[in-house]
């Protein structure tokens, strides 16, 4: 049975091609949506980008339209299927209760829902990633749903390293190396090679041990080689070893080339910034990248500030103090060429760091370089794309955030864009990702995070 559905403006914002995601059932956005997205069509950033490929889109289908001698008023065929209309006529004011405001675009959106309803004598579902605007479609006896195109199942957030009981023989076969067709040394693989994802990290427990045993971490390398982590993840870099066990796997990942894309995971104080900047640090101070570059969204928590003045750093800079405190934490143990550097600027200053906003990141391709996306829980599905898809030869993408933790509008743990990449990426042979649950900053902040 065909269905009808009412498009948001919040919806079109947040996905462009939102129309395309409804297969074969009729959709209809009401004339003041495309009024909401016409203002937003100069904004900075992604939200300009939505903005202006709505206006493209639905320009195209006018086109369409017109040269199979209808109009978007009417309705217009989509690939997927459906139909696509324009609401127009305006309803009067007795589809609204008096105590709402009948000039407000979304209570004029609902009482377009409504008048359609009536019109068409069949269900209309409003589609919104306002939660209000749901509740008030609800309140009016209209169907309303949440956008769940680009939502992702997060069952991956709760995860934690699964134990594997194993022979004595199987850990020593491990450890063992043979002379491959070249002469190289290559590690044996065990028969159960296939049953490992990619880079998913595993313990490995001999048969007869208690909990007393210690750990043997393992993964499946990019190469299809079981690879032991505490060889060289438990390491020192600029005086920061892991202070635990997901900390050591954390690092393990950020330390091997090989991995294009890494997630990390974890509530605040779990120490995902500082060992990210680390490693990358330490990476660049080892030749293998040139530089490492910081992306951040600008996203405030509570009130916010306002329009900052000066240049694009000057803007940024509120956003950056989180790497200042870091680098005071890392640059006291920093050796060679870094160890007479002084702070945050003056690594701008010799291209060590970059710091640029997420807005300017469309048309980019950067190579040799480390890439720390920071609280990217307080991102779109949309924006974690165009930011990986910006990487060039030889360069690395880390994400950074807590899921459950997002100041961003509209989205939840289940379709930022964070948990998005995650989740789509999880388990490939040159992606990895680590779930932080400790927080190690200080006590005070570990009793905060757990009980507040």
């Amino acid at each position: 049975m065909t269905k009808n559905f009412v498009i948001d403006t919040n919806v079109l914002l947040y996905d462009p091609r939102a129309i395309f995601a409804f297969e074969d059932n009729n959709i209809f956005i009401p004339l003041p949506v495309i009024e909401e997205v016409d203002s937003k069509k100069k904004a900075d950033g992604d939200l300009g980008y939505a903005a202006r490929e709505i206006n493209r889109i639905l320009d195209n289908l006018r086109e369409k339209a017109f040269n199979e001698e209808t109009s978007l008023h009417e309705g217009v065929e989509l690939d997927s299927g459906g139909l696509l209309r324009i609401l127009v006529d305006a309803p009067s004011d007795e589809y609204l209760p008096k105590i709402l405001e009948s000039e407000k675009v979304d209570n004029m959106i609902l009482s377009m829902a409504k008048a359609l309803r009536d019109q068409l004598g069949e269900s209309i579902t409003v589609i919104s990633k306002d939660s209000n605007m749901r509740i008030k479609a609800d309140v009016l006896g209209l169907e309303a749903m949440d956008y769940e195109n680009s939502k992702v199942n997060t069952d991956f957030l709760t995860l934690k390293v699964p134990t594997r009981v194993v022979t004595s023989d199987y850990l020593s076969l491990l450890n063992t190396e043979v002379e491959d067709d070249y002469g190289n040394s290559i590690p044996v693989k065990p028969d159960d090679i296939d049953s490992y994802h990619f880079n998913e990290h595993i313990n490995l427990v001999p048969e007869g041990f208690g909990d007393d045993c210690k750990p043997t971490f393992v993964r499946k390398d990019s190469k299809g080689n079981i690879k032991i982590v505490h060889k060289y993840a438990n390491s020192d870099i600029f005086g920061i070893s892991p202070k635990n066990e997901e900390q050591m796997l954390a690092m393990d990942l950020l330390l091997d080339p090989e991995l294009k894309f890494v997630s990390l995971l974890g509530p605040a104080g779990t120490g995902k910034s500082l060992l990210g900047l680390a490693a990358g640090l330490h990476l660049v101070n080892q030749g293998v990248y040139d530089k490492v570059v910081i992306f951040r969204p600008a996203v405030s928590v509570g009130e916010d500030i306002g329009f900052l003045p000066g240049s694009l750093r000057e803007k940024l800079g509120p956003w950056v103090r989180s790497i200042a405190d870091n680098l005071d934490v890392i640059m006291p143990n920093a050796d060679s060429k870094m160890k007479n550097v002084n702070g945050l600027e003056e690594l701008e200053h010799l291209g060590m760091i970059e710091i640029d906003s997420l807005s300017h990141v469309r048309g980019r391709s950067m190579q040799r370089a480390f890439i720390i996306g920071e609280e990217f829980q307080n991102t779109t599905p949309r924006v974690a794309k165009t930011l990986i898809t910006r990487l060039g030869e030889g360069s690395k993408l880390v994400f950074m955030g807590d899921p459950h933790q997002i100041d961003l509008a509209y989205v939840d743990s289940r379709s930022n864009g964070l948990s998005y990449a995650t989740d789509r990426m999880k388990f490939n042979r040159i992606v990895g990702f680590v779930n932080l649950h400790k927080t190690e900053r200080s006590e005070i902040a570990e009793l905060g995070a757990k009980l507040l």
